[in-house]
């Protein structure tokens, strides 16, 4: 039996890249950057749809001067000194102006709200209007404009964390209207037609 079949192992992984991203005070993309691989994977290790191989935790162990194996085994507890790693330090420095890798400067905006939390529910398995996104906002006291979680939702787009289809506007009755707008949804759900028209 391999890792990722020991049950519970899985779900290990993710909290253990979340603790590494709290530690490092880095974002998903900022962690992916620092480890040298592409944020859409990064999120799959995060979502438990990839395993985190020895080799790349090696490469993450060695930036933060961790042994890699270490970072797999769920007894080990992650020092504190990893987050004074001279890498870590270099990659703050090099990296100061670009705000979407630090959770310090990142955490209150719109963007992490979306990509750091909701992202990693179940709200983008099915195909979601804007309005339907705002609304589960408010619910939970975030309160975000169309217009911004427009832009922030076309720019996953862009990077290929979410992908988008042309649907019959959903109103809030639960009918259709005649005009098409934008619904998001993860890269890997397989839409099917709909009462609100062909995909």
């Amino acid at each position: 039996m391999n890792n990722g079949e020991i049950p519970g192992y899985t779900q290990f992984i993710s909290t253990r890249l979340e603790e590494l991203m709290k530690l490092a005070g880095l974002t998903v993309a900022g962690l992916a950057r620092f480890i040298n691989i592409s944020e859409p994977y990064m999120h799959s290790l995060i979502n438990g749809n990839r395993q985190l191989t020895a080799e790349l935790a090696n490469r993450a162990g060695s930036l933060f001067n961790i042994d890699g194996a270490n970072i797999l085994r769920p007894a080990y507890r992650l020092p504190k000194s990893a987050k004074k790693s001279k890498y870590l330090s270099n990659f703050y420095d090099e990296n100061k102006n670009v705000t979407s890798y630090f959770s310090t400067h990142y955490e209150q905006k719109p963007a992490f709200y979306i990509e750091n939390e909701l992202y990693h529910t179940d709200i983008f398995d099915s195909p979601i209007y804007i309005w339907e996104l705002r609304d589960h906002c408010v619910a939970n006291n975030k309160k975000y404009s169309s217009k911004q979680l427009s832009q922030i939702l076309n720019y996953m787009v862009d990077r290929g964390l979410l992908k988008k289809k042309k649907r019959s506007i959903k109103l809030k009755n639960g009918s259709y209207g005649k005009r098409k707008v934008d619904v998001f949804f993860k890269p890997n759900l397989k839409l099917m037609k709909f009462t609100g028209g062909k995909i």
